[in-house]
C-alpha cells in the first residue's frame, strides 16, 4: 500500500460568496475519461480543470454555481491510471475503441497541490492491455518495463522480449508510472550463477571425511556460484550413495550432533 497508496484533494468554492472547502481522501488509482481526448496528458488535464457545479452553501445558504477541482495532494510512488474504456448507454455496456497517446514520462507536478514545487517526474513502468469486444469477455495482457529500453511482454505463461514502440502503440486499459529514482525490475532479479560441482574424494587416505566436510562449507561460503556437493564414495558414519548431492543424504541421516551440525550449516 505504501508504493500506490496517495491521497486526493477535492476543492469547493462558492461563486456568490467566495467560501471554500476542501476534502481529503485516499488514492489508488485515477480513473480517466477519454472522450474529447487524444493522450494521456490530456486526460489528466481535463481530470484536473475547474469545473461547474450546482451546490448549496452553507455560508450564504444559497443554492448556486461552485466551482470543483480535483488535484492530487499527496503522489504515491506507483500512480495507477486507468482509462475509462467501457461506457454504459443504459441498455449494454460498450468499449471504446480509440488511440490514447501514453507518454514514456510524465510531469505529475502538474496535477498536484504540491506548493513546495518539488520535482515530481514519473516513468513508465508498466502497461495493462485489454483484448476483447466487452467487459464480459476477451483476454488481459501485460508488457513490463524491466529497464529503460527493456521491454517484456507477459501473456499467461508466455513472455516475449519486444520493442517500445511496439508497446507505446497499443490500445492501454491501466498504466502504472513509477517516480523517478525508482529500482527498476531487473534491479531485483537475482542473477543465479551456475551450479558448480564440488566431489568430496573420500576414497583417498589422506583426506579425512572433516576435512573434506570443511572444505566444501568453505566452498560455499566463500563462492558467489551455487554449488552442489557430491561425494565420490560414503563417509563413515553417513550413509551418502554415490553421486548423491550431500544435502539429500543428510536429509536422511540423523546419526549425531556433528552431522547435525554440518547439516543445518550448509542449509543457512
Amino acid at each position: 500500500m505504501d508504493a500506490f497508496g496517495g491521497r486526493l484533494v477535492s476543492k469547493l468554492r462558492c461563486c456568490n460568496c467566495g467560501h471554500s472547502s476542501v476534502t481529503r481522501e485516499p488514492l489508488i488509482d485515477i480513473s480517466l475519461e477519454i472522450e474529447g481526448v487524444d493522450s494521456v496528458p490530456a486526460a489528466l488535464e481535463s481530470f484536473t480543470k475547474i469545473e461547474k457545479i450546482e451546490f448549496s452553501c452553507e455560508r450564504c445558504k444559497t443554492h448556486g454555481p461552485f466551482e470543483k477541482q480535483l488535484l492530487i495532494d499527496h503522489a504515491p510512488t506507483v500512480v495507477v491510471l486507468h482509462l475509462k474504456r467501457f461506457k454504459n448507454n443504459g441498455l449494454v455496456v460498450q468499449k471504446v475503441e480509440k488511440n490514447v497517446l501514453f507518454p514514456l514520462e510524465l510531469d505529475m507536478l502538474l496535477y498536484t497541490n504540491d506548493i513546495n514545487n518539488e520535482e515530481m517526474k514519473y516513468d513508465l513502468y508498466a502497461v495493462i492491455v485489454h483484448y476483447g469486444p466487452s467487459t464480459s469477455s476477451g483476454h488481459y495482457y501485460s508488457f513490463i518495463r524491466c529497464a529503460p529500453n527493456e521491454w517484456y511482454k507477459f501473456n499467461d505463461e508466455k513472455v516475449d522480449y519486444v520493442q517500445e514502440d511496439l508497446v507505446l502503440a497499443e490500445h492501454a486499459y491501466i498504466m502504472l508510472y513509477a517516480k523517478r529514482g525508482t529500482p527498476w525490475f531487473s534491479d531485483y532479479i537475482e542473477i543465479h550463477r551456475p551450479f558448480v560441482n564440488l566431489v568430496i574424494p573420500t576414497t583417498s587416505n589422506d583426506v579425512s571425511d572433516e576435512t573434506s566436510l570443511k572444505l566444501a562449507l568453505n566452498k560455499i561460503e566463500n563462492n558467489d556460484s551455487h554449488v552442489k556437493v557430491y561425494c565420490e564414495d560414503q563417509l563413515q558414519n553417513v550413509e551418502i550413495k554415490q553421486d548423491e548431492e550431500l544435502t539429500d543424504a543428510l536429509d536422511r541421516n540423523s546419526h549425531g550432533s556433528s552431522v547435525n551440525g554440518k547439516k543445518r550449516k550448509l542449509q543457512d
